[in-house]
């Protein structure tokens, strides 16, 4: 072989391996679906809030379960192991359902809520899993959990479906709990039952108060996209299309006798004494000093901007402070 060839092959050789190691680098960096093979497991689909910080949970190879939140730059704000027995973290996580409240900035501007569940069979096979309840905040890293273990119908769970979680006045949450059977009625972890408790828990989970849930006509809140909780029992929603109204809590059949959920309610467009085919767009919300401040735009039947509104109302009683 003359030393023409012998270069070529040389070269070759080379090239050979640096495309080798190339793929290697590629594949420990970017793993199966975003997973760092050297230390997870599995990765849930990521959660993100208002400021553009993502939540996910990730089951290491050091046989954990951590909760990991990355700013919107991609910057780790906090990485935390909760306490779990190996045997309770599933191995696929496609057994694992996550549920979560992105922080209210009229409750806790840096409050995140996650529930997670965590069954050892398919969810649909099995009645059996953990479920563990978070409150976490982003800027003082603060972390608290609290835990249920469900083994059979008649273990203690709380509601895990989309918006059964809210976050609620001064800083606290409120909670569906019962036994599993009561909760999940047509099975599965979807949250179908009512409950036998609404539990108000301050961050740290003591309990703040309970309710019992009695009454075939409960009224109970839900984690909706804009409200203000003004109580321990009432909250004022407001809806983007123009709807605002005052709401409160009739979970027993005592209370659903006596009043009604709704206190008050406005309709901007029937206000404003629009036509049918006009519609309304709330731009901003806010609550002062038992006042409610809302500012509105109009848009004719073919979607052109009229008008901007901007009015105060009596939190109390739902009327015009001022003509």
């Amino acid at each position: 072989m003359n030393k023409m060839k012998k270069c070529k092959l040389i070269i070759l050789l080379f090239f050979l391996l640096a495309l080798t190691y190339s793929c290697k680098k590629d594949n420990l960096v970017l793993g199966v679906l975003g997973v760092n093979q050297q230390e997870d497991r599995w990765i849930t689909g990521k959660k993100i809030d208002s400021a553009g910080n993502t939540y996910c949970f990730a089951y290491t190879h050091f046989n954990t379960l951590e909760l990991r939140i990355h700013d919107k730059g991609g910057k780790e704000l906090l990485t935390k192991t909760c306490v779990l027995d190996s045997s309770e973290i599933p191995e696929h996580a496609s057994n694992v359902y996550v549920s979560f409240v992105i922080p209210n900035r009229f409750i806790g501007a840096h409050d995140a809520t996650l529930s997670i569940a965590l069954f050892q069979d398919e969810a649909e096979r099995s009645n059996k899993y953990v479920q563990l309840l978070m409150n976490v905040n982003t800027e003082t890293k603060k972390l608290y959990i609290k835990k249920y273990t469900v083994d059979s119908p008649d273990d203690w769970g709380h509601q895990a479906s989309e918006g059964a979680l809210v976050q609620w006045y001064q800083n606290t949450l409120l909670v569906k709990e019962g036994a599993d059977a009561d909760l999940n009625i047509t099975g599965g972890i979807l949250g179908e039952g009512r409950g036998t408790l609404l539990v108000c828990y301050e961050r740290d989970f003591s309990v703040r108060y309970t309710k019992n849930i009695d009454a075939n006509n409960a009224y109970y809140p839900v984690s909706r996209r804009n409200y203000i909780p003004v109580s321990d029992f009432e909250a004022i929603y407001f809806r983007e299309d123009g709807l605002i109204a005052r709401e409160r809590m009739v979970t027993s059949a005592a209370e659903a006798a006596e009043m009604r959920p709704t206190v008050w309610r406005i309709d901007f467009k029937q206000f404003s004494k629009l036509p049918a085919d006009y519609a309304v767009k709330l731009k901003s919300y806010n609550l002062q000093d038992n006042t409610v401040l809302t500012s509105y735009d109009i848009f004719d039947e073919k979607g052109a901007f009229k008008a901007s509104v901007t009015k105060e109302w009596d939190a109390g009683t739902g009327f015009l402070k001022h003509n």
